[in-house]
């Protein structure tokens, strides 16, 4: 069994502006002789910037993507911007 995805992270907030880490999930279960072995990774992917009058998202290496990009690859991204706006 392979996963691989971007997950939400916990969003911070902050006088008046959150930060919404987005992170890459890697996990792998092998079955070998005599055992099974699991292996996981948690890695920072991007960071969302959300404030009233911005909504702007960050690679890690500092390069922007398009929130509509990022949305179609983190399950319940949209549900949390909206949450963000009201």
């Amino acid at each position: 069994m392979e996963k691989k995805e971007l997950s939400i992270g916990t969003p911070l907030a902050v006088a008046g502006v959150t930060l919404i880490p987005i992170e890459r999930v890697y996990a792998i279960c092998l079955q070998g002789r005599g055992g099974i072995s699991f292996v996981g990774t948690k890695e920072p992917y991007a960071v969302l910037v959300v404030s009233a009058s911005a909504r702007a998202a960050y690679r890690i290496d500092g390069g922007t993507i398009p929130l509509y990009e990022l949305a179609k690859e983190v399950r319940g991204l949209v549900g949390l911007l909206e949450e963000q706006l009201w």
